[in-house]
């Protein structure tokens, strides 16, 4: 089995050994009282010392640490890609069936994650449509020909792609949220943005009547699950910002990034604050920069709401949250369906609401869901077949 300790740690694991044997500890001269005391005593002191002489160096390997080549503060010319649209939505807010309500659905996703996307066109976005909700995919621009021929054939399928300038990594997640608020400021301007990962599943239902409830907005919130981290130091970290790019050891209380309800205004307020000079560094993180650095100096409150993570699969917790975070659609089979946003004939008959099941995803070659749950087994229902269709 591979060892859980990674290089860095190992490296500070063999400076402790070597200061523990080293001549300093051997020859460290002690008083008189401290000779009389315990040899755990006096192991102990050489302990405390080691630590202090390895928090010294890792603070000076931390503060000097650099950033891989693939990440960067976003500058000005990336900020300027946000205004570009590579395959656009002009009218989605406009049609005349999706006037009743005051909501945008943007669902981030990678432009590889066609899947993902397919498993929520055929489960929540049924409801989404049946309450005219408009809503669309947002994905960042690729070199791969074949992945651009394949997103523009699925786009004339469904037409709920939106592709914007920035290249669609990890790194750019922050360009993609700028390029977002930009768009839905010009195409749906007085709409909330319900901006979430493609491994969630929204409540449409309890989401319009969060709304309903909140007609006059004017204050500067936002509406999300509220999260607050200290700065990652370890260069190894997926999330790791140098003291030099980031000094404070805590970064603002900020928006878990899987979901954010945005009232038009502070949307607005949001975007202006996050390309302005005020806002420095340009994170790459998307939810410290966006919902934290930025909504701090926008004056910008966070308001704690009803989202529930992570995979908690429960249809009593589904019924009074806005959304279930980070459900792992794929390749991780724990994807759950929530029976009463499905069509009811092309549910197995043991399948009764409000009850959620588990979907485990078959191989390429089998063609089909199994549902493992209540005793259901191999039975294929059509409402997913389109998802692993090649």
């Amino acid at each position: 089995m591979k060892s859980n300790i990674t290089f860095y740690e190992t490296h500070q694991l063999v400076i402790i050994h070597h200061i523990l044997e080293s001549s300093i500890i051997q020859n460290f001269t002690f008083s008189d009282h401290i000779l009389n005391a315990s040899k755990n005593y006096l192991y102990s002191l050489a302990m405390n010392y080691a630590f202090l002489i390895l928090t010294i160096i890792v603070s000076i390997q931390e503060f000097y640490a650099k950033l891989p080549d693939y990440v960067h503060v976003h500058t000005f010319e990336e900020i300027i890609e946000t205004n570009y649209v590579l395959l656009d939505k002009l009218n989605i807010c406009d049609d005349p069936k999706n006037m009743n309500n005051r909501i945008l659905i943007a669902i981030k996703t990678a432009a590889n994650n066609y899947i993902q996307r397919q498993i929520v066109r055929q489960t929540w976005l049924i409801e989404v449509k049946e309450h005219h909700i408009p809503y669309v995919f947002v994905l960042g621009s690729t070199n791969d020909e074949k992945l651009i021929d394949e997103i523009l054939d699925e786009d004339n399928i469904y037409n709920d792609l939106l592709i914007g300038k920035p290249v669609d990594n990890y790194y750019n997640l922050t360009l993609k949220a700028m390029f977002i608020f930009a768009w839905t400021k010009v195409h749906c301007p007085s709409r909330w943005l319900f901006y979430v990962d493609d491994d969630t599943i929204i409540n449409a239902q309890q989401v319009i009547d969060f709304i309903s409830l909140r007609k006059n907005v004017l204050n500067r919130v936002l509406y999300c699950h509220m999260g607050q981290h200290f700065a990652r130091r370890n260069p190894q970290s997926k999330w790791f910002v140098p003291m030099s790019i980031w000094e404070p050891a805590l970064y603002p209380k900020y928006c878990q990034g899987w979901g954010w309800l945005i009232p038009p205004n502070v949307l607005s307020l949001l975007h202006d604050t996050s390309i302005s000079n005020l806002t420095e560094p340009k994170l790459w993180i998307d939810d410290v920069f966006m919902t934290g650095i930025v909504a701090e100096v926008a004056g910008i409150e966070l308001i704690e709401s009803p989202m529930a993570c992570c995979g908690r699969r429960d249809s009593e917790l589904y019924e009074k949250s806005l959304l279930l975070a980070q459900m792992g659609f794929y390749p991780i089979p724990i994807f759950v369906v929530p029976t009463s946003i499905v069509p009811r004939q092309v549910l197995p008959p043991k399948l009764k609401p409000p009850l959620f099941e588990l979907i485990k995803f078959p191989t390429s070659s089998s063609k089909r869901f199994i549902l493992e749950q209540s005793g259901i087994l191999n039975i294929e229902t059509s409402i997913f077949r389109s998802c692993i269709l090649q």
